[in-house]
Formats: C-alpha cells, sequence, structure tokens
C-alpha cells in the first residue's frame, strides 16, 4: 500500500469512527415517546367476515347462554369462541342509561337487543356490522390519527383491543412494524389482545416480546380476560422492561374488595359490579409480582395501558381498609363454592398496592396532565374539563335523557373515556429522566381540515372510545 493509500485508508477509518459515535449520541440522546391506545374491538377484513357471518347464522346472540336449544346454544358457544361479541360495533348509547327514552321496551327492544335500526332514538353512530365499507369508516379515522402519533414521533406504541397484528397493519404507516400477544405462549384465545407498534428504524429497538398471561387467569369458571403484553425497549440508552396492560374493566373507581352500593345502582347492576371488581382484584397481586420480579432483578421498568381505574388521588391513600401494610404480600386464592377471589387482606386501591416500595424500587411515578400552572389537572366526577388537556373529547352530534345520581338530565353524549388510561415510571428510571417526562399528552380525534374535537352522526363510525395518551420520556 502507497503512502497516499495508507493516507486515505486512515482518514476513512477516523470518518468511520466519528459516524458510529454520532450514531451512538444520537441513539442515547433520542427521546422515547410512548403511547397507550385503546382502539376498540379492532379487526382485519377476514376476521371481520367471519364474525358477522356467524353472528347472523346464530341471529345475532347477546347472550349465547340464554338461547333456549341446548344443541344449538353449544354449537353457537364454539363457532363464536374467540370472535368479537354480536352486540359490539352497534352505533348506539353505552352504558344504556346514558339513553332513556319513554317505553324503551317498545322500541326495537332497547337496551337488550344486539342490533337496532338506523333510526333508533339511541343512535351515536353507524351500525358497523351491515358491510366491509361501513366498518372501513372506522378504519380511516384510525389511520389518520395513527399518522400523527408518527408525525410526533412516537416510537413505542402500545394498544389494546386487536385481534391480531394483522388488524393492527392495516392502520400503521408503512413504515412500521407490530407484535401483538394474539398466538403467544400463555395469551388465551380471546378477541382482545394487546400489541407493541414502532417504526422499523426505532432507536428504541423494541425487542423480547411476550405475553404475560398470569393477568388473564382470574380464577376458575371465569371467561379469561386480557393477558399483560411483555416487551424490552431503550430509554435514554438503557433497557427498560415494559409491560402493557388492559385489566378488567367495570371497577373504575370503588373499593375493589369491598364496592359500595349506590342509590342509583339496580340490584343487577351492583351485582355485575362486585363481580368485575372481584376480577380485578384477581390480578391485583398478579400486577404486583411482575412490578416485584422487577425490582428485585435491579431493572427499570414501566407499565401502561387501559387500566380500567381512576387512579387520581390514589397515591396518597392507604391501600387496604383494614389498614394493614401494603409491603405484606397478599395472598389470595379462588373460592370456588362462592365463585369468588378471597384475599388475606381488603383491598381499597390499586395504586398504593401495588407501588409499596418493598423490594426497594417497587414504585411509581404516575405521568399527569398538568394544568398552566403545572399542579395536577383535577378530574369532576370522572371526567377532565372539556377544554383542558386532558379531556378525550369525541362528541355525539344529538342530545340525549340520562341519568345522573337521582337526577334526569340532558346532555350531549360523551363517547370517549378519561382517566383509565395510564403510563407509570419506576423510580428507579424516573430518577434520570427529566421531570416532563411524567407529564401526560393526548390527542382529540380530528377530521382532515378541521381543528375542532370529532362530533360523531348517526352516519359516521366512532375511531375508539379512547384517545391514544403518550409522555416523552427524555433524559
Amino acid at each position: 500500500m502507497g503512502l497516499r493509500e495508507g493516507i486515505n485508508m486512515q482518514r476513512w477509518k477516523v470518518y468511520a469512527i466519528a459516524i458510529a459515535i454520532g450514531m451512538m449520541s444520537s441513539a442515547v440522546s433520542a427521546q422515547t415517546v410512548v403511547a397507550t391506545w385503546n382502539v376498540a374491538w379492532l379487526m382485519a377484513k377476514p376476521t371481520y367476515e367471519t364474525w358477522t357471518s356467524t353472528c347472523k347464522r346464530f341471529g345475532w346472540p347477546s347472550d349465547v347462554s340464554k338461547i333456549s336449544d341446548a344443541s344449538l346454544r353449544d354449537k353457537a358457544r364454539e363457532e363464536l369462541k374467540g370472535l368479537p361479541y354480536c352486540n359490539v360495533h352497534n352505533g348506539m348509547m353505552f352504558p344504556p342509561d346514558s339513553c332513556l327514552i319513554e317505553d324503551a321496551s317498545k322500541i326495537e327492544g332497547w337496551p337488550d337487543a344486539p342490533r337496532y335500526g338506523p333510526n333508533h332514538p339511541c343512535r351515536v353512530s353507524l351500525d358497523l356490522s351491515g358491510g366491509w365499507s361501513q366498518y372501513d369508516i372506522k378504519l380511516q379515522h384510525l389511520r389518520k390519527m395513527a399518522a400523527e402519533l408518527a408525525k410526533g414521533k412516537i416510537n413505542v406504541l402500545v394498544l389494546q383491543e386487536v385481534f391480531d397484528e394483522d388488524a393492527v397493519r392495516q392502520i400503521l404507516p408503512p413504515n412500521w412494524e407490530v407484535s401483538s400477544t394474539k398466538g403467544l405462549t400463555g395469551s388465551p384465545e380471546i378477541p382482545q389482545q394487546l400489541a407493541v407498534a414502532y417504526p422499523k428504524d426505532n432507536p428504541a429497538r423494541v425487542r423480547n416480546v411476550h405475553a404475560y398471561g398470569e393477568l388473564s387467569s382470574v380464577g376458575p369458571g371465569r371467561h379469561p380476560v386480557r393477558p399483560g403484553l411483555d416487551f424490552t425497549a431503550d430509554v435514554a440508552g438503557k433497557p427498560v422492561r415494559f409491560l402493557g396492560v388492559h385489566l378488567k374493566a367495570g371497577c373504575r373507581s370503588a373499593d375493589i374488595t369491598n364496592p359500595l352500593k349506590r342509590d342509583y345502582h339496580s340490584a343487577e347492576d351492583f351485582e355485575r359490579q362486585q363481580a368485575e371488581c372481584n376480577a380485578m382484584l384477581a390480578q391485583v397481586p398478579v400486577l404486583e409480582r411482575w412490578v416485584d420480579e422487577r425490582a428485585a432483578a435491579k431493572e427499570e421498568f414501566v407499565v401502561l395501558g387501559d387500566f380500567n381505574r381512576n387512579l387520581q388521588g390514589e397515591d396518597s391513600k392507604t391501600a387496604r381498609s383494614d389498614n394493614t401494610d401494603p409491603k405484606t404480600p397478599l395472598k389470595c386464592s379462588f373460592n370456588a363454592r362462592d365463585g369468588k377471589t378471597e384475599c388475606s387482606s381488603p383491598v381499597e386501591r390499586l395504586m398504593p398496592e401495588i407501588s409499596d416500595g418493598d423490594p426497594a424500587g417497587a414504585s411509581f411515578i404516575r405521568s399527569i396532565f398538568t394544568t398552566k400552572q403545572g399542579t395536577e389537572l383535577k378530574m369532576v366526577r370522572g371526567q377532565y374539563p372539556e377544554n383542558s388537556r386532558g379531556a378525550c373529547v369525541l362528541k355525539s352530534s344529538g342530545r340525549y335523557k340520562r341519568e345522573d345520581g337521582k337526577k334526569i338530565v340532558e346532555a350531549v353524549a360523551s363517547l370517549a373515556h378519561d382517566g383509565i388510561d395510564h403510563i407509570l415510571v419506576s423510580a428507579a428510571l424516573a430518577q434520570r429522566l427529566k421531570k416532563t417526562s411524567f407529564v401526560m399528552s393526548r390527542y382529540n380525534y380530528r377530521r382532515i381540515g378541521e381543528n375542532t374535537p370529532m362530533v360523531v352522526t348517526p352516519q359516521d363510525a366512532v375511531p375508539s372510545d379512547h384517545c391514544p395518551h403518550f409522555v416523552a420520556l427524555d433524559q
């Protein structure tokens, strides 16, 4: 090799080293922007066609157990197994007491029928069972939102209520990847799976994706609920364990072990809430075990998703109604005779139970929406103020009479949930992040060319009943 060639070779080595250092620096400094998004019974066309044809064949049953013919009931249960419930995407007001109408039982069986006509007074949006072109209206809204998320540099997106990876791919930008719990060891055959999506050139390097199946097993004889989605991604250049969750619905703010009967609950509603809180109770020690294992291993971690639980105010309150220390391990078992989960202590609140600091590091910083003054934005009756940065605003175009405590009021229906989507950052990870990493943001649904939140008409589809929530984890 000549002198000139040797000098050129040295230059190329210097350039290569400089480029490598630059890439390493970029990877370390790049933000990991993490989002959670419930996309409401998302499915791809083959699943949709199987769902509609199977439900139609059995008369669109809301409850298979109520089919009188035993042989037909068993056949329906087998063929509908693993498919979305036949009454989803019907476009009707939910819950039913959000639309009170005179002589309700005479109007197409409201609220017990699975499907209703296009002019029903409690209709808020299009019935998406009528053909793929109708369901695709929902997908168009979701695609627009997914493009906004990509534009906003979100690079770790945890989704709930997806059927499989094909369902997610149809709404993602073309340069994104996805992994779901569908078919993974420990994940049950249910229509609501979890997924993680991310751009192919993602510095967060999502990897080691597997199901945390213990969350789906809440006692013998129960229907399995959603598993957890466990994966690793980099935050500020270091590996962090993530757990995506979609906990049992129906126990949003009640005491978990002993929900209190309210005057406006019917006996049936109260019985349902007790059952749903009991299912969430079974998930509490399972979730805490994952947290404790990460802390014991000195790992940094994040738990995020649809908790179906309002955690605001829980941080500073007692975990258990008997005032026992939440550091004492909670021991639970399923009482087959009573069909209930029974635990060694009555759990009132989720957050202080799973964030008890034992072992060291088993505690969280909860990401919050803030006011302009930097304090936590407070919810009122389970909702953020409409014009605040925390509100997921998605309205119906109509006005409906609904029950509010003991009063009947007329209001525009809110089609979205507030206060149950959370991102919890472990104390160890929080120590090396900026304080802005714990400030929650969200995207509202908007139509192309419009700046105001979307108003849904009976001829349109609801994209989802959740808005995407995100934080920028930055060092």
